[in-house]
């Protein structure tokens, strides 16, 4: 087989590891494996091969000479184009702290040396097998708040690979988006820790077209729609549909109120307004939100995000709860409604 065609069927995995002699040790059994190896030695080596060969997968240790692993993960998976290159992260840190900023910096996997060559080459196969559904799935999913910080770092990461991989988006998008629902997990398990009967909070999503259907696979999206729901009344029931003139717990979270914005005494004229908490303006702002509505009827929440490179900066129209408001950009909209 000529080498140039041998090099298009192989893939390609970048090892960025400062040890030279663990680094060749990979490389050795990536050949076995029919993949091409690409080598660096320093974080600031593996970006450069990163943005340049374009591999099909990374295996990153987290601590380098230079720059720290998971800092290198986070601009990897932040940028439109690398952010579909499955990170598979090896590392002798051990700690359940470190696996988790592991999987909250965007990594596909986390294993630990010392390791088996047949669970790491494993893992390499499972992210280039995962690196294609992404494209070929029906870009929707469901998780739970509740799951745990790993679980729900894993479904972000997936929902932003689907992102990726049907609109063009700014650089920062996805960090914005990681960070707004890295908040509204920990707003979540604190009232759950302090409500334990207390439903969990569900995220749906799906990328819409411009007729507002699921979009087909492969095919280029117009929209993400979030909605957020619960079994019973919860989290969301307190911060979007309890009344304003309604008592306050006596204790624990005050969603509505004191620890999202509310706070004082509630007139009259407030009595049936429903209003989005300061907190909480601040997450759709995050998800780059464009619309936001609520249903009393299901209390449920549901914000949609236009996807263009545009999107993320500036939104000429926002629509909150049915009405249209003129603004110069989105975080105005959405305070007008405070």
């Amino acid at each position: 087989m000529p080498e140039e065609l041998n090099k298009k069927s192989s893939p390609t995995v970048l090892v960025i590891e400062d040890d030279v002699e663990i680094n060749e040790l990979l490389g050795e059994y990536l050949a076995l494996e029919n993949m091409r190896y690409v080598q660096a030695t320093t974080g600031k080596a593996g970006l450069h091969q990163a943005l340049t060969q374009k591999p099909d997968a990374i295996i990153l240790d987290c601590m380098l000479p230079d720059l720290d692993g998971f800092e290198i993960a986070k601009q990897l998976t932040a940028r439109p184009d690398t952010q579909a290159i499955p990170i598979v992260m090896l590392t002798c840190m051990t700690q359940d702290a470190d696996r988790q900023k592991g999987f909250a910096s965007g990594v596909f996997d986390y294993m630990h040396k010392p390791f088996l060559p047949d669970d790491l080459l494993a893992s390499v196969h499972r992210a280039l097998a995962h690196r294609e559904t992404v494209k070929a799935r029906v870009p929707a999913g469901t998780f739970d708040l509740s799951a745990g910080p790993e679980a729900v770092a894993r479904a972000v990461t997936l929902m932003l690979g689907d992102m990726f991989s049907r609109a063009t988006l700014p650089e920062n998008a996805a960090v914005q988006i990681r960070e707004g629902f890295e908040w509204l997990q920990t707003t979540a398990t604190g009232y759950r820790t302090q409500y334990p009967e207390s439903a969990p909070l569900r995220v749906s999503y799906r990328l819409t077209d411009e007729r507002g259907g699921t979009v087909a696979n492969g095919s280029a999206a117009h929209a993400m729609e979030w909605t957020l729901s619960e079994e019973r009344p919860g989290l969301l029931a307190e911060v979007f549909f309890r009344p304003l003139n309604a008592p306050t717990p006596s204790s624990g979270f005050h969603l509505g109120w004191g620890a999202f914005g509310f706070g004082g005494s509630k007139t009259s004229t407030q009595a049936n307004a429903t209003v989005v908490p300061q907190p909480w303006l601040q997450f759709l702002a995050k998800t780059g939100a464009s619309s936001f509505e609520k249903d009393s009827k299901t209390s449920t929440v549901k914000f949609s995000r236009v996807l263009s490179a545009a999107s993320g900066a500036s939104v000429p129209i926002v629509s909150m709860d049915g009405a249209r408001y003129p603004t110069r950009s989105r975080d105005e909209a959405l305070a007008s409604k405070k």
